[in-house]
């Protein structure tokens, strides 16, 4: 999600950047760019380039970082073997000439899980193509990578994209939790017992199934939160105090490792 600019921030328009990088190799000069672009002098301060405050975070990253990849992981890895696991399913349960109410319940939420299973893997593509790395993205202009002005171009269209990207990923995730809420939805209904099959193992079957659609649904609605906060999580929980476990401080820097990051990035060296 995109940072609210400062008050009195000038729009991005109106900011130029200066490539923080040396007159070295053209692949460490793209890596340096990736990491160490910040803002640099505005027209009409003197050419001191102090005072000034960046208009937002210069690349538009997902939070957290790892999101864009697990996304395509389940899109592209878990809906494809759930959808399969559902077409077989309803093929063996139609085969039946006597499957009742319970087998034509559970083959419409297996149909509905591979509709909103397929919808997933087809969303996760979509932005898993728009999601492209800073890296790749200056890699392949590497002609532009010292220009500040082509690099504002660069920035814009990864913007642009990873915006539509961010859409796509919140398709997929909908789409994905449906999917998993029909899927289980079809194993409660062929969990079931039939009259004169209640005995314990079915009946532990149809807990488990059960106790698995209510977990499932906690981490999709995130409620109640003390139970949503441990098994998913999130920032909130942390910062709120809901986690069950002790969050660890981070330790503050050594003197010397200050100096060199300092060191690394005024001279656009690695820190």
């Amino acid at each position: 999600m995109a940072e609210e600019p400062r008050p009195g921030a000038r729009p991005a328009s109106e900011v130029t950047y200066e490539a923080v990088t040396p007159e070295r190799d053209i692949d460490g000069t793209i890596r340096r760019a990736a990491r160490y672009f910040r803002p640099g002098r505005r027209s009409g301060d003197g050419g001191a380039g102090k005072g000034s405050s960046a208009p937002g975070q210069f690349w538009n990253m997902p939070r957290p970082l790892g999101h864009a990849a697990s996304t395509v992981t389940f899109a592209s890895v878990a809906s494809p073997l759930l959808a399969g696991f559902s077409i077989a399913a309803i093929v063996s349960l139609a085969g039946r000439a006597e499957r009742g109410i319970r087998g034509d319940l559970a083959i419409m939420f297996f149909a509905l899980a591979i509709a909103c299973l397929v919808f997933a893997l087809q969303a996760g593509l979509a932005a898993a193509s728009r999601h492209v790395p800073v890296t790749e993205r200056l890699a392949a202009y590497p002609e532009k990578a010292r220009d500040p002005e082509r690099v504002h171009e660069i920035r814009s269209e990864q913007w642009r994209d990873e915006d539509i990207a961010s859409h796509y990923r919140l398709l997929t995730r909908h789409s994905y939790n449906a999917g998993i809420q029909a899927f289980l939805a079809g194993l409660l209904c062929v969990a079931v017992p039939g009259p004169g099959e209640w005995n314990v193992p079915r009946i532990a079957a149809l807990v488990v199934v059960a106790g698995a659609m209510g977990l499932e649904l906690v981490q999709q609605i995130h409620r109640p939160r003390v139970l949503a906060a441990f098994l998913a999580p999130s920032e909130d929980d942390l910062t709120q105090g809901y986690v069950p476990f002790r969050r660890r401080q981070v330790p503050p820097l050594d003197p010397d490792v200050v100096d060199r990051v300092r060191r690394g990035w005024s001279e656009g060296g690695e820190a």
